[in-house]
């Protein structure tokens, strides 16, 4: 990133990444458990208290990516891509299961 705004690399901070070394370091060296020392530095990404474990979920997910800091690397957020339609109909009786397996290849696994 230093080399993307022409600067040397201590004088680029960007406390979102701070934020996950900060929790990554957490999770390696403290067995997941929060310690106050790291979580007072958090300045983006303040999800948890001293003494929790750390357990990321889909919410964390999307702030990570809703607070990546895009703008510093000159683009804008990006759109989600649009879901994937599932085929969810079962067949109504044994006999179609297995036709519907034969035509379709087996069982995925």
């Amino acid at each position: 990133m230093a080399v993307l705004l022409e600067k040397k690399a201590d004088e680029v901070k960007v406390g979102y990444f701070g934020d996950l070394r900060l929790i990554r370091n957490d999770i390696i060296h403290h067995k997941a458990q929060v310690t106050e020392a790291d979580r007072s530095k958090c300045s983006v990404l303040q999800w948890f208290d001293r003494g929790n474990e750390i357990e990321l979920n889909n919410s964390h997910y999307t702030e990570l990516f809703d607070k990546f800091p895009w703008n510093k690397f000159g683009a804008t957020t990006p759109e989600p891509a649009s879901p994937t339609p599932v085929n969810t109909t079962i067949p109504n009786s044994p006999l179609a299961a297995l036709q519907w397996l034969q035509r379709n290849g087996g069982f995925v696994r």
